[in-house]
């Protein structure tokens, strides 16, 4: 005997009820009969009629022990494996299962799904009892939003986990027992902020294959819930290290223009043309147009961005000449390396001392070699302080400061000292107005910044750009194009070196003369 969902909602909970009146009979017949148990006490889940894929996963589910399951959005994986645990959970078919993503907030919320149902299905606590304990707390379990762990009443332990945490010495044990994780389950392993970086795919793979993985006992279940995000993340890795002991299955909602499941229809017209039958479909048009861009990884299983691919050629990077240097005594993170100069050239990176940025300050010569180095969350006005120090060292030359939202601090500080005359100030016309005007140089923008960058990877590439700091080595390995052919560096790493040494290249490249006519200087007077 097999159930099967009744196509009509209305129709369902009394066609059910009818086909199973006693518990026991229900009690005993559910036990090995998942798919059955699923359709019976979670009807309110099912609007739809499950496909041919929800059916082989569910029988799946019983008999293998490695499932790896690469579904569309909105396919109910997610849901299929919630009511998979709870199964578990009322025949006690597990004692200790792991619920793993890639933040702890993610598992725990889905814990929290659980708890829910145990504490709030009718049908399935008349039959199996109250399966969640009540706790003795002023805290309402309905009114939270997740939990980290929970022992059942039948004593099986759920405890969240993120990647991060090992598996390894994991046991829920007594004084007459102890169990080691006998269920592992994996969703959301994979989000936009774990894949923008290459390195963190590395170590976030190597940590499940050795830390996850590798503690687990040959018996232990594994479910894997597979996300569609870039082409290298630890999905698509896990996907090719597949062996014939894993169940593999993999749906995108359209398999050669045809539809996987009939929850969905193409277009708006075919919605419309169900709705007058009072069936409510799901058109891929209208999900397309909410979607956008998004559309093909979520529901046609296609990567949203290729690999990211290093702007800088790993081995000429490993060519550069690693300078030593010194730290001024004054100032901590100021890096001195060469002797004092005239004719050189400063690059001044400003930023927002509170935020994520750092300001820099750069200057090089004109043989391009790196005589000062200056990297450090500090406030513009202080930054002022820097230079002025540097300039008192005899460290003399054109001095461009970045225009970007906190120049002016810099610039006003700057006031109080005998180098204003050194920054570097552009005479132009405002398009507006036709008048001339006074600007600083250099504005980095999605203009300049792909000129200057590939300025800089060129004489890399010639070995004509050699010096720098070990300090900056790993800022250069992880400088990358992204999806959309911009540079940007990746997750945790910073571009204001970079973006220091492109631009004091340019800079000596083009070698632009000083404005020192007093006219101009006058007009940098009314700017303040």
């Amino acid at each position: 005997m097999e159930l099967y969902e009744i196509t009509k909602p209305d129709l369902k909970k009394k066609a059910l009820d009818s086909i199973i009146e006693s518990k026991a009979f229900r009690v005993k017949y559910f036990e090995d009969n998942f798919y059955s148990f699923a359709i019976y006490y979670f009807t309110h889940f099912f609007s739809y009629k499950s496909s041919r894929f929800h059916k082989e996963w569910a029988k799946s589910m019983q008999n293998k022990d490695k499932l790896f399951i690469l579904w569309f959005r909105e396919s109910w994986k997610t849901i299929w494996l919630m009511i998979y645990l709870i199964w578990v959970i009322v025949y006690k078919k597990k004692n200790y299962i792991l619920y793993y993503s890639y933040e702890q907030s993610l598992s725990s919320s889905r814990l929290f799904d659980i708890i829910i149902q145990l504490k709030t299905n009718s049908k399935l606590i008349s039959d199996y009892g109250n399966m969640f304990p009540n706790i003795k707390s002023k805290d309402n379990w309905l009114e939270k939003k997740s939990v980290q762990e929970f022992i059942t009443t039948n004593k099986i332990k759920l405890k969240a986990m993120s990647m991060g945490k090992t598996s390894r010495w994991l046991l829920y044990s007594n004084n007459d027992w102890a169990f080691r994780p006998d269920l592992l389950l994996l969703d959301d392993i994979d989000v936009i902020e774990s894949v923008r970086n290459p390195a963190v795919v590395d170590k976030n793979y190597a940590f499940l294959k050795w830390e996850i993985f590798g503690w687990l006992d040959a018996f232990c279940q594994i479910i894997f819930l597979g996300n569609v995000i870039s082409s290298d993340w630890i999905v698509p890795r896990h996907r090719r290290d597949l062996n014939d002991k894993w169940y593999h299955s993999e749906i995108s909602v359209l398999d050669k223009w045809n539809i996987t499941w009939d929850r969905f229809v193409k277009t708006d017209q075919e919605q419309a043309e169900w709705l007058l039958k009072w069936v409510k479909k799901i058109s891929l048009e209208e999900k397309e147009r909410e979607q956008k861009e998004n559309f093909k990884p979520n529901f046609l299983l296609i990567p949203m961005m290729e690999l990211w691919s290093p702007v800088f050629d790993p081995n000429k990077i490993n060519k550069f000449k690693l300078l030593i240097w010194e730290e001024d005594k004054k100032y901590r993170w100021l890096k001195i390396y060469k002797e004092p100069e005239e004719d050189i050239f400063w690059w001044v990176d400003t930023a927002l001392w509170w935020t994520w940025d750092y300001s820099v300050i750069s200057i090089r010569n004109r043989n391009k070699e790196l005589l000062v180095s200056y990297k450090q969350k500090v406030a513009p006005d202080y930054l002022a302080e820097v230079i002025d120090h540097l300039v008192n060292m005899w460290y003399k030359g054109k001095i461009l400061i970045e225009n970007n939202n906190t120049w002016l601090a810099t610039i006003t500080k700057a006031k109080e000292y005998d180098w204003i005359d050194l920054l570097y100030w552009e005479l132009s016309v405002d398009k507006v107005t036709n008048q001339k005007v006074t600007k600083l140089w250099f504005n980095t923008n999605s203009k300049t910044k792909p000129l200057i960058i590939s300025q800089l990877n060129e004489y890399i590439n010639d070995d004509l750009f050699i010096e720098i700091d070990e300090r900056w080595l790993n800022d250069y390995f992880n400088y990358y194009y992204d999806e959309k052919w911009a540079t940007n560096a990746l997750l945790w790493h910073h571009d204001d070196i970079i973006i220091a040494d492109a631009i004091c290249l340019h800079w000596i490249i083009t070698n632009p003369p000083v404005i020192v006519e007093s006219v101009i200087w006058l007009e940098i007077d009314d700017f303040f």
